[in-house]
């Protein structure tokens, strides 16, 4: 199993409405119900500016005004400079024609993992509980190791949340013990559990689980793409390049 041992950013595009009444009223009025600005008639709408900007959490109502005309300010000078960069043809440039791709279709995995992740977010309580048990270094047993080595006196801090596998030394640890770790002896100086509540746990578990079930689809979803679909590759190239043959020599 694949899991990246960082939290998860959950990143929230979501403006709640009472700051969407505060951004209607700030400024000019409204040209067309959500419309907030046009620039040469491009609409700037409610919608567009809550998918960039989290102004969400502003306790005032005067820094919420504030902060949402100055976002308002930065999403028109973008478009306008980006009107130039087209007035000028940067538009049609090799480089720019090739970024903006990469850029869609990034875009695009994005919001298939999204999806997917939605899809698997249901993750039932017996699982959920065996995965915490498995991974003691994560959740209950997680601990920060004070190590030293005993051949140059070098000393490091350790967290276990590293470890790929929860393994058997870890309840047993103790100041003054020797250990091995990542092949290297180590004199264990400190031992400091890091507790945090049980529902944090078990949501930081849902998460690495759902991230583990959608990478697992990925994965799933190429290998039968790519048994299903005509890839063809130049001589040379591609996972079997010493077989291949020129592209115009092969069938569909």
């Amino acid at each position: 199993m694949r899991l990246d041992r960082t939290i998860c950013k959950l990143a929230s595009h979501c403006l709640a409405a009472p700051l969407l009444a505060l951004v209607a009223g700030c400024g000019q009025q409204e040209v067309d119900g959500e419309v907030l600005a046009s620039i040469d008639g491009e609409a700037i709408t409610q919608a567009e500016l809550s998918h960039e900007f989290d102004l969400d959490n502003l306790a005032e109502a005067e820094a919420g005004r504030a902060a949402a005309n100055g976002a308002l300010e930065q999403l028109v000078d973008r478009k306008l400079l980006a009107q130039l960069a087209r007035e000028r043809g940067l538009d049609l440039d090799a480089d720019f024609h090739f970024a903006e791709r990469r850029a869609l279709e990034e875009l695009l995995v994005d919001a298939l993992q999204r999806e997917l992740a939605d899809e698997f977010g249901q993750v039932p309580d017996v699982e959920l509980e065996q995965f915490m048990t498995s991974n003691g270094q994560l959740f209950a047993g997680r601990r920060l190791l004070t190590l030293r080595s005993p051949d140059d006196e070098r000393t490091l801090v350790f967290d276990t949340a590293r470890l790929d596998r929860n393994p058997d030394w870890l309840e047993a640890v103790a100041p003054g013990r020797d250990l091995m770790l990542e092949g290297r002896k180590w004199t264990v100086l400190a031992v400091d559990r890091i507790n945090s509540p049980r529902q944090t746990q078990r949501n930081f578990a849902r998460q690495l689980l759902v991230k583990d079930k959608v990478e697992e689809e990925l994965e799933r979803r190429l290998k039968e793409m790519r048994q299903d679909s005509p890839i063809r590759y130049q001589e040379g190239w591609g996972p079997s390049a010493r077989n291949s043959a020129p592209i115009s020599d092969q069938t569909p």
